[in-house]
């Protein structure tokens, strides 16, 4: 499927509030300001993070793969992924984590298909195949 930047728009405004606030907010880009000097992140790994954390709120990509997500995007280890990972859930996925199980479990049953992002589109810009299990929100992100 292509995402357009009109689709984006789309799925971010069909969005509960609190994750459209949570998206756009300044408090999420100083946490990705906080998390980027903490690990000695180069801008290209923390505008990929910023990718990984918009795709899994507008409900693109799943919550199991976002350790994995990040880090291949990263270009990170699996340890280093997992430390990030879990200050992104903290900080960003918990404040709005009834939102995104609304979002997540919407798509319930089992299936796999490709996702192919437009490169015109500045913050989304790769192709990803993703499986949907029965329970895609699990609390360990």
């Amino acid at each position: 499927m292509m995402y357009t930047e009109k689709q984006i728009d789309k799925m971010f405004m069909s969005l509960p509030k609190d994750m459209q606030k949570t998206l756009t907010s300044d408090e999420t880009l100083e946490y990705l300001k906080q998390i980027e000097k903490k690990y000695n992140l180069q801008q290209k790994q923390t505008i990929e993070l910023s990718i990984e954390i918009g795709m899994l709120m507008l409900g693109a990509s799943s919550p199991q793969h976002f350790i994995y997500n990040i880090q291949k995007e990263m270009e990170i280890t699996e340890d280093t992924a997992k430390a990030i990972a879990s200050e992104v859930n903290e900080k960003i996925f918990q404040p709005v984590k009834e939102s995104l199980k609304t979002i997540h479990s919407l798509n319930k049953k089992e299936e796999t298909h490709k996702i192919h992002i437009l490169p015109t589109t500045p913050m989304i810009k790769k192709e990803e195949t993703k499986t949907v299990v029965s329970d895609p929100y699990r609390e360990a992100v």
